[in-house]
């Protein structure tokens, strides 16, 4: 392990490493950093680790990817380049999950009883304005430049799986990434002829 315990849980370290296998040396050293100043417990540390995780999932299918390659003063989690490095695509992920107000409803109901019931109302609206916040970031340079934008989405249903043993054990290598994306990245695009 070249640079040692990066997450706490062993199962997440495992596929951190796995995934630095299959993206550039400076974007894994990058994650290493991000990794280290951010809290094992906190929500942001899988933030981090499902953004590695699209990166490699790209990059094993065959894009050229560059993480948090400026443009525009801005830095996308992910930018697909041509052949010839001139960048052709922003990539942008988006953890959707439940509002924090449920969230809140859902821990502290765990610690009073044990167990939680809530209502989880529909999550379309909240999806939609996740993803024309994402778009509006880049929306400038999309327009001036002519690149594509992409949204990646994890679901918070399916996000336990990214990490189970038992779904590394029995698939080698990123057949793993490869079975998952159709589940776990959803794409919207808007762009030029998009």
């Amino acid at each position: 392990m070249k640079y040692g315990l990066i997450a706490g849980n062993k199962h997440v370290n495992a596929m951190i490493y796995r995934c630095f296998e299959h993206i550039r040396e400076e974007d894994a050293r990058k994650f290493v950093k991000k990794f280290r100043e951010q809290p094992p417990d906190g929500d942001q540390i899988m933030h981090t680790f499902r953004e590695l995780v699209l990166g490699a999932y790209l990059t094993s299918s065959g894009f050229e990817l560059r993480h948090e390659y400026e443009i525009g003063g801005k830095t996308p989690d992910w930018c697909i380049l041509s052949e010839t490095a001139t960048l052709r695509c922003i990539v942008e992920l988006i953890n959707f999950h439940i509002d924090k107000v449920t969230e809140n409803e859902i821990e502290e109901q765990l610690r009073a009883r044990g167990i939680a019931w809530v209502w989880l109302p529909e999550k379309d609206n909240r999806l939609y304005h996740c993803l024309w916040r994402k778009a509006q970031v880049y929306r400038a340079v999309v327009e001036e430049q002519g690149y594509q934008f992409h949204s990646a989405i994890i679901h918070e249903a399916d996000r336990s799986r990214l990490c189970s043993p038992a779904a590394w054990r029995s698939m080698p290598g990123l057949g793993l990434l490869r079975s998952l994306s159709p589940r776990y990245f959803s794409t919207t695009a808007s762009g030029p002829g998009k």
